[in-house]
């Protein structure tokens, strides 16, 4: 293996950065500069545990003139934003025997593999697969975002992947979720600043962080040819993180109209008290909002309380966990608690088609899903995998007409999937090994 010093690499490094300030501008910077006029399209996916009530959750009525029961009641202003879906089944591949690795199988379509106390994803998940494409995220400086908010046993479960995260960039490569609202923030938007206008020049301090990342890009390359194959993909992993980071530093967001101004950084919490989570989980969903409308990612996923959740919901006045509340014979705290999730993806729409963007808004140009692991339970089961109560919201550029209630039959949830990735505007019916129709007249 050849080795370099460190001052040589120094050195390499200052002599780029030396030609970066002066006329030198990397060809990324007026990439991402260019401004076409035209919104790109942007995935956000909500995830809450335990799936639902039926009785309380299926609407009632006819596909464009539907009524919502007590559960969806929350959402009746948004009908016109929505396509509610039922008859999804859950993909027999996604669950093994044991109770709730369904999470880990509902975005990567695949059961995961390995027990309960060592399992893990089989299959890149389908936010992952559509970041990886650049026609939908190239320029953003964030491929995609992943937020949560935990609740008081979240340590417990921490090793059990297949409970914990809906997304993986692979086989045995969970994506692990940012669940403190000021972290993420940090990260997301610490040191942002609302985008200068078209055609100005690039920040030269900027310019030059960029270019010594360069110099890191070119010594790791120059490394590869004497590697063996699993140091050459060690290597690739780390490339990838470093033009990850170029592209933080130098993007330019798409539409400063839409980004508009800032939120304050988020007061310091606990990543597992269950007396905040509700007001984690509206931080999060507010900062993946100002993440998309400043196109730092075009790609996030929402995990509401993970896995079968333990949380227990004091602001609804409920002191039992939820895991325990869905084996109970009472709907009542379940339906409860559905409907408050329900009033949350509200006011995830609602924000969205706040924000103006072109000749609409920023929900016109977004697909948003959302999702659960469980089915709707009746009074004789409770667990279920069969009436998945997910939806679809937004109209993803005009892909999707909205304002239905669909009544399916013999689909289920990875034709969902390879649906979002259609309307997303990938083509196909299939996403790595996952193959699937996609839903019929969506």
């Amino acid at each position: 293996m050849r080795h370099f010093s460190r001052r040589r690499f120094l050195l390499g490094a200052g002599a780029f950065g030396a030609t970066a300030l002066g006329m030198h501008v990397h060809p990324l910077v007026r990439l991402l500069r260019a401004d076409t006029g035209t919104p790109p399209k942007r995935l956000l996916v909500y995830f809450s545990p335990l799936g639902t009530v039926r009785d309380a959750w299926v609407p009632s009525g006819s596909e464009t003139s539907f009524t919502f029961g007590e559960i969806l009641a929350p959402l009746d202003a948004l009908k016109s934003e929505l396509v509610v879906f039922d008859g999804i089944a859950q993909q027999r591949e996604i669950y093994r025997s044991a109770n709730h690795q369904e999470t880990g199988g509902i975005l990567t379509g695949m059961r995961v593999i390995g027990d309960l106390e060592g399992s893990s994803h089989a299959h890149i998940s389908i936010d992952q697969f559509i970041a990886n494409d650049a026609t939908v995220t190239g320029g953003a400086p964030f491929r995609s975002l992943s937020l949560a908010a935990w609740h008081g046993r979240y340590y417990a479960f921490l090793p059990l992947t297949s409970k914990m995260y809906v997304s993986a960039l692979g086989p045995g490569r969970a994506v692990v979720p940012e669940g403190l609202p000021q972290a993420a923030f940090d990260r997301v938007l610490g040191g942002f600043t609302t985008p200068a206008p078209m055609g100005s020049e690039p920040d030269p301090r900027l310019v030059r962080r960029q270019s010594v990342l360069d110099a890191v890009a070119r010594e790791l390359g120059e490394l590869q040819p004497g590697l063996s194959a699993t140091e050459r993909a060690k290597i690739d992993q780390h490339l990838t993180s470093v033009r990850e980071l170029e592209m933080r530093l130098m993007a330019t967001p798409f539409s400063g109209a839409s980004c508009g101004a800032l939120p304050d950084r988020p007061s310091e919490y606990a990543i597992n008290d269950d007396a905040t989570l509700d007001t984690r989980i509206r931080l999060q969903i507010d900062l993946a909002i100002t993440a998309l409308a400043c196109d730092r990612t075009r790609v996030a996923v929402i995990t509401a309380e993970g896995g079968p959740s333990w949380a227990r919901h004091p602001w609804l006045g409920i002191s039992d966990p939820m895991h325990e509340i869905t084996h109970s014979p009472s709907y009542t705290e379940h339906t409860q608690i559905a409907r408050w999730h329900a009033g949350e993806f509200a006011y995830l729409l609602e924000r969205l088609r706040s924000i103006p963007e072109s000749t609409g808004s920023l929900l016109d140009n977004t697909l948003v899903a959302w999702v659960t692991e469980q089915g709707c339970r009746t009074p004789s089961t409770e667990h279920s995998r069969v009436n998945m109560p997910w939806m679809l919201a937004g109209k993803a550029g005009g892909a999707l007409r909205t304002g239905r209630f669909l009544r399916l039959t013999g689909v289920d949830t990875n034709g969902f999937l390879i649906t979002v990735m259609n309307l997303m505007g990938i083509a196909g019916d299939r996403f790595g090994d996952v193959i699937a129709p996609p839903l019929p007249g969506v």
